[in-house]
C-alpha cells in the first residue's frame, strides 16, 4: 500500500494527524486526481459514515460499474447508497484505486481541440456499428419468438369436438405472443435505458444554464409583473419537474411539464426565453423516454419524445448554429426505439468526436 492510499484510508476514516493533513494538502496541490478524489469523499461523507469494520462478504465492483458509480458522483447531486459504496469500497476492496484512477485521469484532462485520437472509430464506423447492433438485437428477438411459437403450437393439445375453442384459444395465444414480444423489446432492456434513465438518478443534462443566479430568475421583485418575473415562475416551476424527473419520478415531471406547456407557449416570442424553452422541451422528451421503460405500448412514448426533443434541438440550432450532442444522442435513441434506422444514424453523425456520447450505444 503507497503512502498515499493510506493518507486516503485515514482521510476517510477521520484519524489523520496535522502532519498527515499537511502532507495530503501538499498532494492536492500537484496532483489533479487526488485532489478531484479527495472533493468527492469529502461530499460522500457528508452522505453517509463509512464502516470502519471490514465487511464478511466484499462486493466486487467491475471497471465499467466504477466508471458508472464515478459519473454519478461527478455530478455531486450524491445519493447516500453510492457515497457508502464508494467510501467502503475504498478503505476496504484491495485495488479499488487503482481501478479508479484511469476514470479519475479522464475527468481530471482538460479535452484541446488541436489533439485527434488516432484510435477513435470514423463516423462511418459508428453509424454501421448503430446500424448492425440494432439489425443483431432484432434478429435475436425473432429468433426467440419463432422458436416460442413453433414449441407451443408443437404441444398444444387440440380439442377433437370443441371446434369452437380453437379460434378463441388462437386469438388468446396471438395476443400473448404480441405482448411478449413487445416486453421483449421494451426500451428498459437497452442498454441505454439502464445508464440514463434506471440508474439512481435519470440524466440530467449540463448543456443547460439555469442556475439561481440566472438573469431568469432575477430581473425583478415579487411585485414585478413583466417578462422577467413570469420567466422567474416558470423557472422554478421546471427547477421542480426536473428534479421529479431526475428522481425518476416520471408521471410527477409529465403532470407538472403538460401543466407548463401552454406557459411555454404563450413566451415563444420572448428573445430571452430561448434558453428556458430549449431545456423544457428536452425534459420534455427526456420524461417520455423514462415512462416508455416497462410499458408494454411503449411506442406512444417514444413517438412523444421524439416530437419534443426535436423541437429542443430546432430551439438549440436556431440560436447556437450548431447542435447539443446530447439532445441530437437521445434522438437517435429514440429513433432506434422506433425502428427508423436510417433517421437514427442521421442524428448519431451530428455527435461531435469529443463528445462522451460519441461512442456510447444508443
Amino acid at each position: 500500500m503507497t503512502e498515499k492510499e493510506t493518507l486516503i484510508k485515514r482521510y476517510i476514516a477521520g484519524t489523520l494527524s496535522k502532519q498527515e493533513i499537511d502532507s495530503l494538502e501538499s498532494v492536492r496541490r500537484t496532483d489533479k486526481e487526488t485532489d478531484l478524489l479527495l472533493d468527492i469523499i469529502k461530499a460522500c461523507k457528508e452522505k453517509a459514515r463509512p464502516k470502519l469494520k471490514p465487511p464478511k462478504r466484499q462486493q466486487e465492483l467491475n471497471q465499467n460499474d466504477i466508471e458508472v458509480l464515478l459519473m454519478r458522483l461527478l455530478t455531486f447531486n450524491i445519493k447516500k447508497q453510492d457515497a457508502a459504496l464508494l467510501l467502503n469500497q475504498l478503505h476496504h476492496a484491495p485495488h479499488f484505486l487503482d481501478k479508479l484512477r484511469p476514470t479519475l485521469s479522464v475527468a481530471t484532462t482538460p479535452f484541446s481541440d488541436d489533439e485527434e485520437d488516432l484510435t477513435m472509430q470514423s463516423d462511418e464506423q459508428i453509424l454501421q456499428h448503430l446500424l448492425d447492433s440494432s439489425k443483431a438485437k432484432k434478429a435475436t428477438i425473432a429468433e426467440k419468438i419463432k422458436k416460442s411459437w413453433q414449441r407451443f403450437w408443437d404441444n398444444l393439445p387440440i380439442p377433437e369436438k370443441n371446434w369452437v375453442g380453437g379460434p378463441a384459444v388462437a386469438f388468446a395465444v396471438i395476443l400473448l405472443f404480441l405482448t411478449v414480444h413487445t416486453i421483449l423489446d421494451n426500451p428498459a432492456r437497452s442498454k441505454a435505458y439502464k445508464i440514463y434513465f434506471a440508474s439512481d438518478s435519470a440524466y440530467i443534462s449540463r448543456g443547460f444554464d439555469l442556475s439561481p443566479q440566472s438573469t431568469l430568475r432575477g430581473g425583478g421583485t415579487g411585485s414585478d409583473k413583466g417578462p422577467n418575473h413570469k420567466l422567474s415562475d416558470i423557472a422554478l416551476n421546471l427547477d421542480i419537474a426536473r428534479e421529479f424527473y431526475r428522481d425518476k419520478d416520471f408521471k410527477e415531471a409529465l403532470a407538472l411539464l403538460n401543466s407548463l406547456s401552454p406557459q411555454i407557449e404563450s413566451i415563444a416570442s420572448l428573445p430571452e426565453a430561448t434558453e428556458i424553452r430549449s431545456q423544457f422541451y428536452f425534459y420534455y422528451g427526456m420524461t417520455h423516454l423514462g415512462l416508455a421503460g416497462g410499458k408494454v405500448f411503449y411506442k406512444s412514448y417514444i413517438k412523444k419524445a421524439v416530437q419534443y426533443l426535436k423541437v429542443a434541438d430546432d430551439i438549440i440550432f436556431t440560436g447556437k448554429e450548431k447542435h447539443q450532442d446530447d439532445v441530437v444522442f437521445f434522438l437517435s435513441y429514440a429513433y432506434t426505439l422506433l425502428g427508423d434506422e436510417r433517421t437514427a444514424a442521421a442524428y448519431a453523425s451530428m455527435i461531435p468526436k469529443d463528445s462522451p456520447f460519441y461512442k456510447s450505444e444508443p
